[in-house]
């Protein structure tokens, strides 16, 4: 069993890493900060957009990250 810096290599993560991959997690933190400024301006989008509404979208965006949604969209390309 490998311990130290070494051990990171090894270790494979089930969480996306790259780049495009986290476009779900950046959409998430992006609305997640406009639920919070919408919050403590008190402030309203209209009827249908609060901050409630953007807090449940942060969540699934999370919850599609975690679960690796982004992360098969790479296979789905047709190769040229």
């Amino acid at each position: 069993m490998l311990f130290g810096p070494r051990a990171a290599r090894h270790v494979r993560s089930p969480l996306p890493s790259g780049s495009e991959d986290a476009m779900l997690a950046i959409v998430a933190a992006v609305l997640f900060a406009l639920a919070l400024l919408l919050e403590l301006v008190d402030v309203s989008l209209g009827r249908f957009v609060t901050t409630a509404t953007l807090t449940t979208a942060g969540l699934l965006c999370v919850a599609l990250h975690l679960s690796g949604v982004a992360a098969h969209r790479k296979a789905w390309r047709r190769r040229r």
